[in-house]
């Protein structure tokens, strides 16, 4: 595979990963058809990128990259349930 295809994966693999990011809040939140609120979780990955989306995107990719490459981090994990997450995230948007 090209340079230029790795690096085009990559972006649209981000792009599917901060819409996901914002799609579950959105569904919890909204009561929309799919398609509607696919397209406004996309918006709000879009308009919000800095620093919320970044932020909170560097977060899940760290503790997936710690979970990994190390068991502990493995353990941990799961007895916090994300608990960090969902506070951090809770902050951010007060």
């Amino acid at each position: 595979m090209s340079v230029f295809m790795t690096v085009v994966s990559v972006c649209v693999g981000y792009l599917v990963f901060i819409v996901f990011l914002w799609l579950f809040p959105v569904i919890a939140k909204l009561e929309n058809p799919l398609r509607v609120q696919i397209k406004n979780a996309a918006a709000m990955a879009v308009a919000h990128f800095f620093p919320y989306t970044l932020f909170v995107s560097v977060i899940v990719l760290a503790a997936g990259y710690m979970a990994y490459t190390s068991i502990i981090t493995d353990v941990l994990l799961l007895l916090m349930g994300f608990i960090m997450y969902n506070d951090i995230a809770r902050l951010i948007t007060g």
